[in-house]
């Protein structure tokens, strides 16, 4: 998500009952369980830009899931080559 006016993104405060802005404030480490692995990925926090209170937006959830699944993807792949004994990167993210 850009910083200019055209990628502002909305979401609904429920503490100020209506439409604001967000603001990403912090990142942080989210575990997100996919076909039964815990998946740990960077993830993003949407607040409001009024109360600063936390917000739910669609946008920032799939932005989420998209991490998720890079991660998810990632770890499936390098264990198919821990099986395989092909491991060359073991530990090193390209």
């Amino acid at each position: 998500m850009g910083e200019d006016m055209k990628d502002m993104v909305k979401a609904h405060c429920y503490c100020c009952d209506k439409d604001v802005l967000i603001l990403i404030l912090c990142r942080k480490m989210m575990n997100t369980k996919i076909q039964g692995l815990n998946i740990m990925h960077d993830g993003i926090v949407a607040f409001c830009s009024e109360c600063h209170g936390k917000v739910y937006s669609k946008e920032v959830d799939d932005k989420n899931i998209e991490e998720a699944q890079k991660e998810y993807d990632y770890e499936v792949d390098r264990w198919n080559r821990l099986k395989e004994g092909n491991d060359t990167n073991e530990g090193n993210k390209i």
